[in-house]
């Protein structure tokens, strides 16, 4: 089981990302100043991602517990997680940290939204065990790498969605 951050840790890399939104508001006036709201901002978005990335493996778990009754193709699974991890880069900066929640916490009601608006929307259809494993044995190995392949692939769609903090302060 992968640790989650500290309380702490996780409120100083908010506030880190924080800082990095509110820099991407801000207009350079001059050559060095726009060389520091840079920097600020890709400090921010690197601190998110830390966070984001800290939550995938309860994102992997309330994907796998809104499927646990019936069997999913393998690609409705991953995309379920893909659009989870997306969400949240996109609705980090609503995120309030004088409400003294923790980001996890916050993010718990954005994926099983995310994820009941998927079913909802695919009509997802449960496919048959069998289609997918000849045994027992075979299917625990199938599913433990699998988990292992949507958690590393999340973490990459993290890392690889470029999302411009300025049109998150410029929609304030």
């Amino acid at each position: 089981m992968p640790q989650f951050l500290t309380r702490e840790q996780e409120i100083q890399l908010v506030k880190i990302a924080q800082r990095g939104i509110r820099a991407g508001a801000i207009k350079p006036k001059t050559k060095p100043q726009a060389k520091r709201l840079k920097r600020l901002i890709s400090i921010g978005i690197e601190a998110r991602n830390r966070v984001i990335c800290n939550i995938i493996p309860l994102i992997i778990k309330q994907v796998g517990q809104s499927c646990r009754d019936k069997r999913y193709a393998h690609e409705q699974i991953d995309d379920m997680v893909n659009e989870s991890v997306a969400t949240l880069c996109k609705v980090f900066h609503q995120f309030d940290l004088k409400r003294r929640y923790r980001f996890i916490t916050f993010a718990h009601a954005w994926i099983w939204q995310t994820i009941t608006r998927y079913k909802m929307r695919d009509c997802i259809i449960p496919t048959p065990q069998h289609h997918h494993y000849e045994n027992y044995q075979d299917s625990i190995i199938q599913q433990t790498r699998a988990r292992y392949k949507r958690y590393v692939d999340a973490a990459r769609l993290v890392k690889s969605i470029n999302y411009e903090l300025e049109g998150y302060a410029g929609s304030k």
